[in-house]
């Protein structure tokens, strides 16, 4: 064997980008171009799926997640346009279920539910709060001083019936 058999010819013409367009994607994008009813409905077809999981993802909620992908398409069908083709559809679609999914959460109001019943409905005000903190803190600083001074008085020489010199913790 020689090795001129076993030389691979690489032709750069043959090979083409990662991100080229798949025939049927242009082929959707230019039929939605031209108002083609069908485009829509294949489009659903081939990436709905897609589309909903991850809307679902977004939204954690199927109801609003089917409404986000109807938006999708609604706005995929409205700016097909404005698809330059420089990236996949599928990158370009997701990116719209993304910002529709987003515009969808920051619309609804969120409710806390049953949580929202097991806060007090009378909370502490901020300086109640500080008040509360001041006292507790006061009354273990006065527990402290109280038991030093009984040590110091149980240590004492003076006390009859005392073994120890070592003050006593209670």
């Amino acid at each position: 064997m020689q090795t001129a058999d076993l030389a691979i010819h690489w032709n750069p013409q043959e090979t083409q980008p990662a991100m080229t367009q798949p025939t049927d994607d242009l082929d959707l994008i230019h039929r939605m171009q031209a108002g083609d009813d069908d485009a829509v409905r294949d489009l659903y077809a081939q990436y709905g799926q897609r589309l909903y999981a991850y809307a679902l993802r977004l939204t954690d909620d199927p109801a609003t997640a089917e409404d986000v992908t109807q938006n999708t398409l609604v706005t995929a069908w409205r700016t097909a346009n404005k698809f330059r083709g420089e990236g996949r559809l599928i990158a370009w679609l997701l990116g719209i279920v993304h910002h529709t999914a987003m515009k969808a959460i920051r619309s609804t109001p969120h409710f806390l539910g049953e949580a929202e019943e097991t806060i007090p409905a009378t909370l502490p005000t901020p300086e109640e709060q500080a008040q509360v903190k001041e006292e507790k803190v006061g009354f273990v600083m006065a527990c402290k001083a109280c038991r030093l001074n009984i040590a110091l008085y149980s240590s004492s020489s003076s006390i009859k019936g005392c073994r120890s010199t070592k003050p006593r913790l209670f």
